[in-house]
């Protein structure tokens, strides 16, 4: 089930997360959100609280797009492609762990949009 989070989101109009909502003993382990632009489907976001859990989920994410050997350091990573980019992030302040994949095309869109709104 999607639960709608917030709106005009990283500063775009138009721009909103949905939650999915997990059962309560999965909550703690990974967070799940749509973003939503015109009603189109922008993007993917996957959070992960607990320093713990950031090894594995970068590894899992590395095993996907490629990444660098282990042991990597660093805690912030991006892949760009012709249809999709991806953004993996840990914070230190708040002990997540955020993979961010959006889609080049609607991205390109809304800058276009964003510009003609000024």
């Amino acid at each position: 089930k999607l639960a709608l989070s917030a709106c005009d989101v990283y500063g775009f109009a138009d721009l909103c997360l949905y939650r999915v909502e997990v059962p309560p003993e999965e909550a703690d382990e990974v967070e799940i959100g749509l973003l939503f632009w015109r009603e189109r489907l922008f993007g993917v976001e996957l959070t992960t609280q607990g320093r713990k859990n950031w090894a594995h989920f970068r590894g899992m994410v590395f095993g996907e797009f490629g990444g660098p050997t282990e042991p990597s350091t660093g805690d912030e990573f991006q892949w760009e492609g012709e249809k999709a980019l991806a953004h993996l992030f840990y914070s230190h302040r708040s002990r997540k762990a955020s993979l961010l994949i959006v889609s080049v095309e609607i991205g390109d869109e809304m800058e276009r949009s964003a510009e003609q709104g000024k």
